[in-house]
């Protein structure tokens, strides 16, 4: 396998794991081509949630702000725009990437929970 392939598979890889995170259980992950909201795969809200997953595990932040149009809404845009934001330091960014995403399932923190109001705020263990 060439280098370039082997990148285009650590971001799809990236990409997807990104994507199955915000999906509901049970609910498999789209085709390739297949629009996440469209198709009712992921809401808007869990759409956010994909994009920011990506540009954190890739070290790309505020990536699909800069794009200029509209943010990916299918597997292959987002693999295409992460591609062409990474000329020269793919494999780098993409190891970085994967070693991110591994961190963030091995830890055990506490998660909070933060209200907008004074008697909301909450911290949960």
């Amino acid at each position: 396998m060439k280098a370039v392939d082997a990148d285009s598979v650590r971001i799809r890889e990236i990409v997807e794991k990104c994507l199955q995170a915000a999906l509901p259980v049970g609910k498999g992950l789209p085709k390739e081509d297949e629009d996440w909201l469209e198709s009712d795969t992921v809401d808007s809200m869990g759409h956010v949630e994909v994009l920011l997953c990506i540009e954190s595990a890739m070290g790309l932040p505020n990536l699909f702000a800069q794009v200029g149009d509209a943010p990916p809404t299918t597997t292959r845009s987002a693999i295409e725009i992460v591609q062409k934001a990474l000329p020269g330091e793919a494999k780098s960014a993409t190891e970085k990437g994967r070693k991110h995403l591994s961190q963030e399932r091995s830890t055990g923190g506490s998660a909070g929970i933060v209200g907008c109001r004074p008697w909301l705020r909450t911290r949960y263990k």
